[in-house]
């Protein structure tokens, strides 16, 4: 299952650092390393989330690990999480499907590729458990709406997200 991937940190235009990633199953362990890449990540431009409390990440984080059919990968650094996949299985319909709850990458390694590479070994794992179809939500024109789509994601034009907001 594991997919190995390589990258390099570039200062200006001299790598000054090759790293290797693999992409692995999701653990429990990893929990308290990818809470703290997503709250760098969520409290930081040009989000700013600055409700978000770190140990709300960690509890959200647990709430995702005990849904009905979580499915989830990780990119890793020998032990040291680089980025997640976190969703679960969603097979009630016409086809198999994914939902994907929250992908990041820590912004130490974003436009290297890796998370293309991560996305891509994510997909080949869902294959091969038989899943059919992605789908997950973007914020529209964010870098994370254009990564997707550079990633063949589609815009479905058919359905909207709607919030009621009841304050």
């Amino acid at each position: 299952m594991e997919e190995n991937m390589m990258g390099n940190i570039v200062d200006g235009n001299t790598a000054v650092q090759q790293i290797h990633c693999q992409t692995v199953p999701y653990s429990a362990r990893y929990r308290s390393g990818c809470a703290d890449i997503f709250y760098k990540i969520f409290t930081m431009p040009p989000f700013h989330f600055s409700w978000l409390d770190r140990a709300n990440v960690e509890r959200y984080f647990t709430d995702l690990e005990n849904a009905p059919r979580f499915l989830s990968y990780l990119l890793v650094n020998g032990d040291r999480p680089l980025g997640a996949c976190l969703g679960q299985v969603d097979d009630y319909f016409m086809t198999a499907g994914y939902r994907v709850n929250e992908f990041f990458i820590d912004e130490e390694i974003q436009g290297l590729g890796m998370g293309t590479d991560f996305l891509r070994a994510v997909e080949n794992n869902l294959r091969r458990e038989g899943i059919e179809a992605i789908y997950l939500f973007a914020q529209k024109y964010s870098k994370a709406h254009a990564f997707y789509r550079r990633c063949g994601f589609l815009v479905n034009d058919e359905t909207v997200h709607m919030v009621k907001l009841l304050g």
